[in-house]
């Protein structure tokens, strides 16, 4: 596989479903929520670019490994309530190309 097409996640995504908000403990484990950046891949991760819960994981379909070793894994980031969610992938290096609109870079940057 050579290319990834993802856009990012976030805890009041996965709340506004009623099913997902229904099993958070179940997705998401023992980890703070209040600690989840984002989600991405289906699993969730911290503003630092750290994936939260490794030995919990409930994906089924490609591991982390498999992941990061895809060459292009690339993203699209529209909102700014996706700013922290947009640093913690860049952070973690989990996005090789990133899409999105000028002021959300700049929120980004402000962060770095």
């Amino acid at each position: 596989m050579d290319l990834l097409f993802t856009t990012l996640g976030t805890m009041a995504s996965l709340e506004s479903i009623p099913t997902w908000n229904e099993n958070l403990d179940m997705i998401l484990g023992d980890i703070n929520h209040g600690d989840v950046a984002g989600m991405l891949y289906g699993r969730p991760f911290d503003v630092n670019g750290n994936f939260l819960n490794p030995d919990h994981d409930k994906v089924f379909g490609l591991s982390i490994d498999e992941i990061m070793e895809t060459p292009r894994r690339f993203g699209i980031v529209k909102s700014k309530f996706k700013t922290s969610a947009a640093l913690g992938a860049l952070r973690g290096k989990f996005l090789t190309d990133m899409v999105t609109t000028e002021s959300i870079a700049r929120r980004i940057l402000s962060e770095m």
